[in-house]
């Protein structure tokens, strides 16, 4: 999880707290996609079956949304967090088309990124989908961003802090 406050609720602020190497090359590797004349949308429910599509497209048989039982109830969960106003579902659209979606919520100052897929053909697209939820809690004063990820070496590099649940 990242504690916004200690990078005084502030991007830029969380940007400095990385190595100049590893800042250089996030600002590049994003310059780059720029190119590609993304567009980032929010709370765009119909990319609903295409994060469905990409997740499943990447973990296959591991995916959570093998199961329609879950599908089913990761849906309404979704729409029940949209009528409350808490729902920060964030697509990136290259060419009109969905190519990055995950699904975040926004409840009592926590920001809480729960589920997506990628295209893994695009290059980085990770990395901004993770700069803007980032972006998109800062602007919705959320104190904490939770990105609810196993330890898979990215959380370092990125300076989140952890804690142990089990």
């Amino acid at each position: 999880f990242l504690e916004l406050n200690k990078y005084g609720n502030s991007l830029d602020g969380y940007l400095a707290s990385f190595g100049g190497k590893h800042r250089k090359n996030l600002k590049r590797d994003l310059k780059i996609l720029a190119l590609l004349n993304y567009s980032v949308v929010r709370n765009a429910l119909q990319d609903f079956q295409r994060m469905i599509d990409l997740n499943s497209n990447r973990f296959e048989k591991k995916s959570f949304f093998a199961e329609d039982v879950f599908i089913h109830g990761f849906r309404r969960m979704l729409e029940l967090a949209y009528k409350r106003g808490e729902l920060e579902m964030l697509s990136i659209h290259i060419n009109g088309k969905p190519e990055a979606v995950e699904a975040a919520i926004l409840h009592k100052g926590v920001y809480t990124v729960l589920l997506g897929g990628n295209n893994l053909d695009i290059t980085n697209i990770g990395k901004l989908l993770t700069i803007e939820h980032i972006k998109n809690a800062i602007t919705g004063k959320a104190m904490i961003v939770d990105f609810l990820v196993d330890d898979c070496g990215w959380k370092r590099m990125w300076n989140m802090n952890e804690e142990p649940l089990y």
